[in-house]
């Protein structure tokens, strides 16, 4: 148990300083007139994720085990890192 909270620890030190990096870069790169329109894009996929997180999740406790979530969360990443 203490291995899986000192790793959440790290996960979520990691990923707010990427938001916050995001917003940095994007304030740097763009004007002041043009901020606003790459700042609610760069915000589009959390929105749409906390939207379809939900359905996928009903979709996967009506349709299939329990156990396909812990696949679905190899794969996609994994498919993800192939992009690279």
């Amino acid at each position: 148990m203490n291995v899986l909270v000192v790793g959440r620890l790290l996960q979520g030190l990691g990923t707010g300083r990427l938001d916050v990096l995001q917003v940095i870069i994007l304030s740097d790169i763009t004007t002041l007139r043009e901020r606003p329109f790459w700042l609610g894009l760069e915000s589009v996929p959390v929105a749409a994720g906390s939207i379809f997180r939900p359905l996928l999740a009903a979709l996967f406790a009506e349709h299939a085990s329990w156990r396909w979530i812990g696949w679905w969360q190899t794969l996609v990443p994994l498919l993800g890192g192939s992009a690279f």
